[in-house]
């Protein structure tokens, strides 16, 4: 190889924070995040944005991050001359301010206050609870024992009645105090 050492770049593992809204709460979320997607749709077009943020859109249809990815390199293609710059800004989402949030909420539903619905959404989604997944693991390993465990896990309709939850959740929910 002429005397040249080619150098090989280790892949970096992301390791990311997941939490999962209870049932109730992601059918309340998926109702306003279709309102909210409705409104940023109505936002960039007013704008003159809607070519720009195509990511996550429902207005859209039949498009998806692949076709708005070639679209981008058959315009490149036909210029002359391009720059391009890939950024990958790292906890990007688990970093923007709650006020900066709100702002942009308001903006964007076009209004000067939160209705108290849409601020309930927006409280529950900035000061939102959890609990680890360790502490259910361990609950589950306690209530069967690992052999049971094993057989029954993935069949179970719910992990604990009304009366457990009550006595498990002490000193096990955890809540966002962050103003991001």
């Amino acid at each position: 190889m002429d005397g040249k050492t080619l150098k090989i770049k280790e892949p970096r593992t992301k390791v990311r924070k997941i939490y999962y809204a209870a049932h109730r709460d992601s059918i309340i979320y998926k109702y306003y995040g279709d309102l909210l997607n409705d409104s940023y749709n109505k936002f960039v077009i007013a704008n003159n944005l809607d070519e720009v943020a195509v990511a996550y859109r429902n207005n859209k249809p039949g498009k998806n991050n692949i076709h708005f990815a070639h679209e981008v390199f058959d315009t490149l293609m036909k210029q002359n001359q391009a720059i391009v710059i890939a950024l990958d800004f790292t906890s990007f989402f688990d970093n923007i301010s709650h006020t900066a949030l709100k702002r942009n909420l308001k903006s964007v539903l076009n209004v000067n206050e939160l209705s108290d619905d849409w601020y309930a959404i927006y409280k529950n989604l900035t000061r939102y609870s959890y609990i680890n997944k360790e502490d259910i693991d361990n609950f589950l390993l306690d209530k069967y024992g690992r052999k049971k465990l094993k057989k029954v896990g993935h069949k179970l309709p719910r992990i604990m009645n009304s009366n457990e939850f009550r006595v498990f959740k002490k000193n096990k929910i955890e809540t966002n105090n962050e103003k991001y």
